[in-house]
Protein backbone atom coordinates (compact mmCIF):
# COMPACT_ATOMS: atom_id res chain seq x y z
CA UNK A 1 0.00 0.00 0.00
CA UNK A 2 1.67 3.17 -0.92
CA UNK A 3 2.58 5.69 1.85
CA UNK A 4 -0.53 8.48 2.42
CA UNK A 5 2.14 11.07 3.73
CA UNK A 6 4.35 11.14 0.57
CA UNK A 7 1.75 10.39 -2.46
CA UNK A 8 2.92 8.59 -5.55
CA UNK A 9 3.76 12.07 -7.83
CA UNK A 10 1.45 12.53 -10.94
CA UNK A 11 2.78 14.42 -13.69
CA UNK A 12 0.15 17.25 -14.27
CA UNK A 13 -0.26 16.70 -18.21
CA UNK A 14 -1.47 20.33 -19.16
CA UNK A 15 -5.10 20.27 -19.69
CA UNK A 16 -4.81 22.34 -22.42
CA UNK A 17 -1.94 24.65 -23.38
CA UNK A 18 -2.26 27.17 -20.80
CA UNK A 19 -3.68 25.28 -18.07
CA UNK A 20 -1.59 22.93 -15.90
CA UNK A 21 -2.19 21.61 -11.97
CA UNK A 22 -0.08 19.90 -9.80
CA UNK A 23 0.40 19.42 -6.40
CA UNK A 24 1.95 21.82 -4.99
CA UNK A 25 5.30 22.04 -2.45
CA UNK A 26 4.15 23.62 0.59
CA UNK A 27 8.22 24.11 1.40
CA UNK A 28 8.19 26.57 -1.74
CA UNK A 29 7.91 30.21 0.16
CA UNK A 30 6.77 31.17 -3.51
CA UNK A 31 4.19 28.60 -3.96
CA UNK A 32 2.92 28.95 0.10
CA UNK A 33 2.40 32.69 -0.74
CA UNK A 34 0.37 31.91 -3.83
CA UNK A 35 -1.67 29.31 -1.99
CA UNK A 36 -2.13 31.97 1.07
CA UNK A 37 -3.18 34.28 -1.69
CA UNK A 38 -5.71 32.02 -3.08
CA UNK A 39 -7.33 30.83 -0.26
CA UNK A 40 -7.80 34.73 1.30
CA UNK A 41 -9.23 35.61 -2.26
CA UNK A 42 -11.61 32.26 -1.46
CA UNK A 43 -12.64 33.38 2.47
CA UNK A 44 -13.41 37.01 0.90
CA UNK A 45 -15.45 35.93 -2.02
CA UNK A 46 -17.43 33.47 1.20
CA UNK A 47 -17.68 36.50 3.39
CA UNK A 48 -19.27 39.02 0.58
CA UNK A 49 -21.51 35.66 -0.34
CA UNK A 50 -22.83 35.62 2.82
CA UNK A 51 -22.65 39.43 3.33
CA UNK A 52 -20.62 39.22 6.21
CA UNK A 53 -18.13 41.35 7.24
CA UNK A 54 -14.34 40.37 7.25
CA UNK A 55 -11.98 42.54 9.46
CA UNK A 56 -8.65 42.74 8.41
CA UNK A 57 -7.68 41.15 11.20
CA UNK A 58 -8.92 37.68 9.99
CA UNK A 59 -7.36 38.77 6.97
CA UNK A 60 -3.76 39.01 8.55
CA UNK A 61 -4.62 35.94 10.96
CA UNK A 62 -5.30 34.36 7.89
CA UNK A 63 -2.19 35.14 6.16
CA UNK A 64 0.06 34.79 9.06
CA UNK A 65 -1.42 31.30 10.39
CA UNK A 66 -2.46 29.39 6.98
CA UNK A 67 1.69 28.31 6.02
CA UNK A 68 2.02 27.30 9.26
CA UNK A 69 -1.27 25.07 9.58
CA UNK A 70 -0.86 23.69 6.35
CA UNK A 71 2.51 22.95 6.59
CA UNK A 72 2.22 21.02 10.28
CA UNK A 73 -0.33 18.37 8.71
CA UNK A 74 1.47 16.01 6.40
CA UNK A 75 -1.98 14.52 5.61
CA UNK A 76 -2.91 17.94 3.60
CA UNK A 77 -2.49 17.66 0.00
CA UNK A 78 -3.01 21.33 -2.00
CA UNK A 79 -3.27 21.35 -5.42
CA UNK A 80 -2.72 24.66 -7.52
CA UNK A 81 -4.24 25.04 -11.41
CA UNK A 82 -2.07 27.84 -13.58
CA UNK A 83 -3.14 29.28 -16.43
CA UNK A 84 -0.18 31.13 -18.10
CA UNK A 85 2.24 29.86 -15.42
CA UNK A 86 -0.12 32.18 -13.10
CA UNK A 87 -2.19 30.68 -10.36
CA UNK A 88 -5.93 30.80 -10.89
CA UNK A 89 -7.15 28.35 -8.97
CA UNK A 90 -6.63 25.89 -5.51
CA UNK A 91 -8.00 22.72 -3.96
CA UNK A 92 -7.29 21.80 -0.12
CA UNK A 93 -7.86 18.46 0.47
CA UNK A 94 -6.68 15.65 3.60
CA UNK A 95 -6.20 12.90 3.83
CA UNK A 96 -8.64 10.93 6.56
CA UNK A 97 -8.69 7.30 8.03
CA UNK A 98 -11.86 5.52 6.95
CA UNK A 99 -11.68 2.92 9.99
CA UNK A 100 -14.86 1.37 8.59
CA UNK A 101 -13.58 0.41 5.01
CA UNK A 102 -9.66 0.29 6.65
CA UNK A 103 -8.39 2.69 4.26
CA UNK A 104 -7.71 6.16 3.84
CA UNK A 105 -9.77 8.69 1.87
CA UNK A 106 -9.48 12.14 -0.03
CA UNK A 107 -11.59 14.93 1.33
CA UNK A 108 -11.83 17.80 -0.47
CA UNK A 109 -12.20 20.74 1.88
CA UNK A 110 -11.96 24.19 0.03
CA UNK A 111 -12.22 24.45 -4.48
CA UNK A 112 -11.76 27.89 -5.39
CA UNK A 113 -11.13 29.35 -9.07
CA UNK A 114 -10.73 33.34 -9.90
CA UNK A 115 -14.23 34.41 -11.16
CA UNK A 116 -12.41 35.92 -14.40
CA UNK A 117 -11.65 32.14 -14.76
CA UNK A 118 -14.57 30.34 -14.01
CA UNK A 119 -16.61 28.17 -16.48
CA UNK A 120 -12.81 27.04 -18.42
CA UNK A 121 -13.01 23.65 -16.86
CA UNK A 122 -10.37 24.63 -14.06
CA UNK A 123 -12.40 23.47 -11.31
CA UNK A 124 -12.85 20.45 -12.79
CA UNK A 125 -9.33 19.76 -14.01
CA UNK A 126 -8.24 20.58 -9.84
CA UNK A 127 -11.01 17.91 -8.86
CA UNK A 128 -9.71 15.57 -11.46
CA UNK A 129 -6.08 15.68 -10.41
CA UNK A 130 -7.03 15.70 -6.91
CA UNK A 131 -9.22 11.78 -8.00
CA UNK A 132 -6.07 10.46 -9.62
CA UNK A 133 -3.61 11.24 -6.96
CA UNK A 134 -6.30 9.31 -4.60
CA UNK A 135 -6.41 6.64 -7.04
CA UNK A 136 -2.35 6.55 -7.45
CA UNK A 137 -2.54 5.88 -3.65
CA UNK A 138 -5.16 3.42 -3.43
CA UNK A 139 -7.55 5.42 -1.37
CA UNK A 140 -11.00 4.11 -1.16
CA UNK A 141 -13.36 7.19 -2.11
CA UNK A 142 -13.03 10.91 -2.19
CA UNK A 143 -15.75 12.85 -0.01
CA UNK A 144 -16.44 16.48 0.25
CA UNK A 145 -19.21 19.22 1.24
CA UNK A 146 -20.85 21.60 -0.42
CA UNK A 147 -23.68 23.72 -0.11
CA UNK A 148 -27.27 22.02 -1.74
CA UNK A 149 -28.23 25.75 -3.42
CA UNK A 150 -24.95 25.56 -5.25
CA UNK A 151 -25.82 24.19 -8.45
CA UNK A 152 -22.33 24.86 -10.28
CA UNK A 153 -20.56 22.60 -8.13
CA UNK A 154 -23.35 20.05 -7.95
CA UNK A 155 -23.41 19.65 -11.63
CA UNK A 156 -19.90 19.74 -11.80
CA UNK A 157 -19.71 16.63 -8.92
CA UNK A 158 -22.46 14.49 -10.61
CA UNK A 159 -20.51 14.85 -13.95
CA UNK A 160 -17.34 13.30 -12.46
CA UNK A 161 -19.43 10.30 -10.89
CA UNK A 162 -20.02 11.83 -7.54
CA UNK A 163 -23.03 10.66 -5.22
CA UNK A 164 -25.04 12.43 -2.64
CA UNK A 165 -25.08 10.69 0.72
CA UNK A 166 -26.28 12.44 2.61
CA UNK A 167 -27.77 16.06 4.03
CA UNK A 168 -25.71 17.69 7.36
CA UNK A 169 -27.03 20.90 9.35
CA UNK A 170 -25.41 23.91 9.12
CA UNK A 171 -25.00 26.05 12.18
CA UNK A 172 -22.53 28.22 11.06
CA UNK A 173 -23.32 32.00 11.63
CA UNK A 174 -24.33 33.96 8.95
CA UNK A 175 -25.92 31.24 6.75
CA UNK A 176 -29.18 30.83 5.59
CA UNK A 177 -30.53 27.83 7.24
CA UNK A 178 -31.98 27.08 4.32
CA UNK A 179 -29.27 26.22 2.50
CA UNK A 180 -27.92 22.95 3.62
CA UNK A 181 -25.27 21.15 3.35
CA UNK A 182 -24.67 17.87 1.47
CA UNK A 183 -22.24 14.96 1.68
CA UNK A 184 -20.67 14.04 -1.56
CA UNK A 185 -18.70 10.77 -1.99
CA UNK A 186 -17.31 9.38 -5.47
CA UNK A 187 -15.62 5.49 -4.70
CA UNK A 188 -12.85 4.55 -5.99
Amino acid sequence: MPDPLHPDPVHSDPVDEELTVKLANLNDPAIMDEVVELNVALQTEGWERHQMSQTPDHVARLRNMLPTLLRRNPMIWVFVARKQQQPVGVLISDKRLSTYRLAYTLHLEDLWVHPEHRRQGIGEALVQTAIRYATNNEMARVTLTTQLSNLGARRLYDKLGFAKAMPLITCDEGYDPADVTIWIQLDL
